[in-house]
């Protein structure tokens, strides 16, 4: 079962403690005032036989013991009736030894009756009432006094005492009590209102910072933290974690009314969305500032893309008329010239002519190729290949051409078969690896890739070389169309390469560093990949 918690009216273990540590200072104090008349003889208090204080004095220690132990092991509530009830039986007992109902120690009943109206719970008040009063009434019985007259107005104060006491501790346990509850209810209403900030603050995606005047981070939130992903966020200035445009201050940012776009210190190309307000108390004087940001730079790319396809879908449109504006008067010229110079009416000088008209033709032929290639790539024809040979059999292809020269060309590739459109992959691969061929000098090396990953069931295709490598402003654009970096080239190569990637779903990236060369990966995900067991 689970432990009930004790109501805000009840007195829970605190208070059974504090009554513990009251009774052992007025045991101690009462015991010492019964000693007072052996010590000083002419004392006003009267004197009990020795005899009987004994056993008091030991049931005192054994009530203060036994409390304090099982107070230890039980709940607060039942122990503090249990203490003021053996502390009645002692009242009892020391006025018996004192005088009975003329006792002087009488007034331990009024303090008595104060303390069980303002601890116990409010139901056992009333019976806690009546047993003070029956144990002062039973002094009454016979115990040597049969003078009635004599004690009446001592019986009659005493009572009228107790009633007053009676009633005054019940209005303040009553206000006592109200106001504990009161104060539980403000207690527990602050809790949820805490509760609620503190899930909304760490709910939010946004991140959330609050600036101290001298724009000194006092507080972040989980967003926040996990968006900057740096420890000592707190305490550390703004500007530690934000990079402003150049013509962008603080104090035009903190102003607020606008967002603002700025770089993530120490996190390369990382972009943020910031925006800041006032943070103002309840009087309306200014503590610092409250600013949300959020991580932009998936956004940024994101567009960056979304105009890339833009840009290539124009130009793949325009290509492609143009191509077809261009195919069928370029074979008409094409199919003239290889007539002439077969009919050999032409010679010499004009022959050579002819064939310079019949060479370039075939380069015009091919170019246009590129752009409907580019423009209209086809829809994939998924076939079973090995990986390992189609590495192979496309660095075979590129050895064949006499201008590889001395570059070194490497084919690995795992002995896996899958289901893939191999043309679009062979296109790609030859388009990667001339490219790669002229970014490298004399003696170079050309490594190409093909590897099928089971953890996540891609295929992976990657071309690296040894060459200049590409400057970091030029990678957005190199998948443009004819953006080229020599001056005989088309710059359609790696358009058409990822213009073929994604139309077989696949993707592609590119990692570079000037003077140490680059590496271009193809991944086929798993939706465009079926793997095939290996033909023996």
């Amino acid at each position: 079962m689970t432990r009930q918690e004790p109501g805000p009216s009840a007195p829970g273990r605190s208070a059974a403690w504090d009554l513990l540590v009251v009774r052992l200072v007025l045991h101690t104090l009462l015991l010492s005032l019964l000693l007072v008349p052996y010590v000083a003889p002419g004392a006003l208090l009267p004197a009990p036989p020795l005899a009987r204080l004994a056993p008091l004095a030991a049931v005192a220690l054994l009530s203060l013991g036994g409390a304090a132990a099982a107070l230890r092991r039980a709940q607060g509530p039942a122990l503090v009736e249990v203490q003021l009830a053996t502390d009645l039986l002692l009242a009892r007992w020391v006025c018996g030894l004192t005088g009975g109902p003329v006792s002087p120690y009488v007034t331990l009943y009024p303090l008595l009756l104060a303390a069980a109206v303002a601890l116990v719970p409010p139901r056992h008040v009333a019976a806690a009432a009546g047993f003070v009063v029956a144990a002062y009434l039973s002094s009454l019985l016979p115990w040597g006094y049969g003078r009635g007259a004599e004690v009446a107005p001592v019986v009659g104060i005493t009572l009228a005492a107790l009633a007053a006491t009676g009633l005054l501790a019940r209005r303040l346990a009553r206000r006592r009590r109200q106001e504990r509850d009161r104060l539980h209810a403000e207690a527990r209403r602050y809790h949820e209102l805490q509760t609620l900030h503190r899930c909304v603050v760490r709910s939010i995606h946004s991140g959330l910072l609050t600036v101290g005047p001298d724009r000194v981070i006092t507080f972040a939130n989980p967003r926040a933290l996990e968006i900057l992903g740096r420890g000592g966020v707190v305490g550390s200035p703004l500007d530690a974690f934000f990079v402003l445009p150049a013509e962008t201050t603080w104090e035009e940012l903190l102003s607020g009314g606008r967002r603002f776009e700025c770089s993530l210190a120490g996190g390369g190309d990382r972009v943020a969305g910031l925006a800041a307000s006032p943070l103002c108390d309840d009087a309306g004087v200014a503590l610092g500032w409250v600013v949300s940001f959020q991580d932009l730079t998936q956004v940024k790319r994101l567009e960056r893309e979304a105009q890339a396809r833009e840009q290539l879908a124009a130009i793949g449109e325009l290509s492609a008329r143009l191509a077809h504006e261009v195919r069928n008067p370029l074979g008409a010229i094409s199919g003239a010239a290889q007539l002439l110079a077969e009919s050999g009416a032409a010679g010499g000088r004009a022959a050579r002519l002819m064939g310079i008209v019949v060479r370039e033709s075939a380069r015009l032929n091919r170019l246009v190729e590129d752009f409907l290639g580019f423009a209209r790539p086809r829809p994939g024809r998924p076939v079973a290949v090995e990986l390992a040979r189609l590495a192979r059999e496309v660095v075979d292809l590129v050895q064949a051409d006499p201008e590889v020269g001395g570059v070194e060309i490497l084919a690995e590739g795992d002995p896996v078969a899958v289901r893939l459109d191999a043309d679009a992959v062979r296109q790609c691969l030859l388009n990667l690896i001339q490219n790669a061929i002229h970014a490298v000098a004399a003696g170079g090396r050309v490594a190409v890739r093909a590897t099928w990953e089971a953890r996540d069931g891609e295929v992976r295709f990657e071309v690296e070389d040894d060459g200049c490598g590409i400057p970091e402003e030029e990678l957005e654009r190199i998948f443009f169309p004819f953006h080229t970096g020599r001056p005989d080239g088309t710059g359609l190569g790696l358009a058409v390469v990822k213009r073929l990637a994604e139309a077989c779903g696949a993707r592609v990236a590119v990692a570079s560093r000037v003077g140490e060369g680059s590496r271009f990966t193809l991944r086929w995900p798993a939706e465009a990949v079926e793997a095939a067991p290996v033909s023996g």
